[in-house]
């Protein structure tokens, strides 16, 4: 919408109002967030293992049909508590199933987590070091889903 003079001074004016305090909102949602999800890490999490790592990549492209995504911060923020380092990893996309669900992982090496946080397309990496070449294949040829809701 447009307006003129007075009204649009006004307008603008409302915005920059509202776009501080969304800024400050953020800020402490990122906080209230980043709390649950550590929780959630602490209380959920797997071992960073081979397996657990192959395992969630394969279910997430083979049968779910998604693309596995590794999240290692939240808002800015990394997954590092008590010096250790936690991994999310959401299955994107796909058909949905049990198999597509979210995992945590604990405990992921250093040298891993820094890695996954400056790569795109991690999930493909990650399957090269971690699965065997009969995974790898079936990885790598799985079509992907994109449900529609």
């Amino acid at each position: 919408m447009f307006t003129l003079g007075a009204e649009w001074v006004k307008e603008k004016r409302v915005r920059e109002d509202i776009f501080d305090e969304r800024g400050k909102w953020r800020s402490i949602w990122r906080e209230i967030m980043h709390k649950k999800y550590i929780e959630a890490a602490k209380t959920e999490g797997i071992p960073w293992t081979k397996e657990n790592v192959c395992k969630f990549i394969y279910n997430c492209r083979v049968i779910d049909n998604g693309i596995p995504v590794f999240k290692t911060h939240y808002g800015g923020v990394p997954f590092i508590m008590d010096g250790k380092y936690y991994v999310l990893a959401v299955c994107w996309l796909g058909k949905n199933t049990p198999y597509g669900c979210s995992r945590w992982f604990v405990d992921v090496p250093e040298d891993v987590f820094e890695r996954l946080r400056v790569m795109k397309g991690d999930w493909k990496w990650l399957a090269e070091k971690y699965c065997s070449e009969e995974a790898k294949e079936k990885i790598f040829l799985a079509p992907i889903i994109f449900r529609m809701v």
